[in-house]
């Protein structure tokens, strides 16, 4: 298996991009790179690879209108991170440390930091600081995505304000307590607040558990639908700055114990060999067979976090069930996919909780869901769904997670 030349293309301006550096392609289609490059939220790098070379005088037109696009995402992109960071200011006021997470910790690492996208802004906090934390976004104009009585139920609630930009989700935990999947990875952060770092005027995780959530983060989307260039980026990035404050060894320990090592080790080299992203690895990271193509192809396919299109959305319950069945030995059919358990349900359809004799009612309204869905998208049906389940499953095996 290897890169076509226009997957080799948008990785050379990616590449040239995050270092800030020009892209000399060769034969390239820019109308489909530049797609792409949306498709990954990676246009403002990938732009800036390219704008200075021989190709804007042969593409003016488009050259024109995708630089009006970069524009926009960037002042957005801009006027949503200075309302964060007052917003943020807020809770340190009241003596309160809410954990920043993800994109607003990784922008920094980036040449033009805010050409690295991010739609939402990420904090976790304790039990203890959620609710005062609610208050501050409330008495601050935000508006919370689920009412008051239901906040205790959530894992995240996401925050937005009338006329503001920022877009800001809280999480009481990392990752989804509805799938029991994910209960070995919340449990590697369940001590994350007693070991912060402040960086610029913001608290996080220490650089090696920040290194494992990006990783576990990237794995918990690429087992779901598929995940973008983008991670590798950050994951990239973020081992190149902070190697020395890594435990190398017991992050190899952490992410086999959840199957996840060949996974990120695939990461690194696709990070060092194809992005440019230059840092040494120690033993037993250093493996030299593993295969990143396959995992490359599909990121470059799916699109940032597999959402390209519904048929990929769709095949997820299938592969998360695979995953899960990897995990307790438990054969789990197609059915299972249909009629998820009530634990999963209570998260989605938060009258489920209240109500469980209603649990039917809500597997036919996910279903009716599923059905309106495949009917407006007439590339999406079951059959391409499980087809592409059944491949990436396979993908999946590459990588010893099943």
């Amino acid at each position: 298996m290897s890169l076509n030349s226009a997957e080799i293309n948008f990785i050379k301006a990616v590449k040239a991009g995050i270092h800030g550096e020009n892209a000399m392609l060769k034969d390239a289609d820019y109308s489909a790179l530049f797609e792409t490059a949306m498709q990954q939220k990676l246009l403002p790098f990938v732009f800036e690879a390219v704008r200075k070379t021989s190709a804007l005088q042969q593409n003016q037109a488009l050259f024109a209108a995708e630089k009006q696009q970069v524009i926009n995402q960037v002042l957005s992109q801009t006027l949503r991170s200075a309302e964060f960071e007052e917003t943020y200011k807020k809770f340190l006021e009241e003596g309160l440390r809410p954990i920043v997470v993800k994109g607003r910790i990784c922008s920094r690492l980036y040449p033009l930091r805010d050409h690295r996208l991010s739609a939402d802004d990420d904090i976790f906090v304790s039990e203890n600081d959620f609710l005062p934390c609610h208050n501050i976004l409330m008495q601050n104009g935000f508006t919370a995505d689920c009412p008051e009585n239901e906040l205790l139920s959530k894992d995240e609630v996401s925050y937005t304000k009338e006329n503001g930009t920022a877009y800001i989700e809280m999480h009481r935990r990392l990752f989804d307590s509805s799938k029991d999947m994910h209960d070995d990875l919340n449990g590697f952060f369940a001590d994350a607040h007693a070991h912060l770092m402040s960086t610029e005027g913001f608290f996080t995780m220490n650089p090696h558990d920040n290194m494992l959530y990006l990783i576990l983060h990237a794995y918990k989307h690429f087992v779901c639908s598929g995940i973008g260039i983008r991670q590798f980026c950050d994951i990239g990035l973020w081992a190149k700055n902070y190697t020395a404050d890594i435990d190398w060894t017991l992050l190899y320990e952490q992410c086999q114990k959840v199957r996840a090592a060949k996974f990120a080790a695939a990461i690194f080299k696709i990070a060092n060999e194809y992005l440019g992203i230059e840092f040494d690895l120690p033993q037993p990271w250093s493996e030299s067979d593993i295969s990143c193509v396959p995992l490359l192809k599909d990121s470059i396919c799916g699109g940032i976090y597999g959402s390209n299109d519904y048929t990929r959305l769709h095949s997820s319950t299938i592969t998360l069930n695979a995953v899960r069945s990897g995990r307790d030995g438990k054969r789990r059919g197609i059915l299972s996919s249909v009629f998820p358990p009530k634990r999963y349900m209570e998260n989605k359809y938060s009258y489920v909780k209240r109500h469980s004799w209603l649990l039917p009612a809500a597997w036919g309204q996910r279903i009716f869901r599923y059905i309106r869905e495949t009917a407006e998208n007439k590339d999406d049906s079951a059959a391409e769904s499980v087809k592409l389940a059944k491949k990436r499953i396979e993908l999946m095996k590459t990588y010893d997670i099943i």
